[in-house]
């Protein structure tokens, strides 16, 4: 068994009440659908979680990048490849993550 960190996106899914802007009403599911189908066809090994909220509503859909990734705004499933691609090529690996 490994101790080497597996590759992280966390998407936030969370839906706010009212008119206010989200990242659950601005597409986070089909942002974190896409994802796991474009980094499958990747052969990219990485999780993909949906989680409640990373507290910048008004910038999602958001995505955080663990361990020591990025945290990304304005994020759409429609640019999920493209996403992947700016990871792959901006996202530091830290010791020895894994692919």
């Amino acid at each position: 068994m490994s101790d080497t960190p597996e590759p992280t996106l966390m998407i936030c899914t969370h839906r706010r009440l009212g008119a206010a802007g989200s990242c659950g009403a601005g597409g986070g599911e089909a942002l974190s659908d896409a994802l796991r189908r474009d980094l499958a066809a990747r052969g990219l090994g990485w999780n993909v979680t949906e989680i409640g909220c990373l507290g910048h509503c008004l910038h999602g859909p958001n995505v955080k990048a663990a361990p020591n990734g990025p945290l990304l705004h304005h994020c759409s499933a429609e640019h999920s490849d493209a996403l992947i691609e700016r990871l792959l090529a901006e996202w530091p690996k830290s010791e020895g993550m894994k692919d």
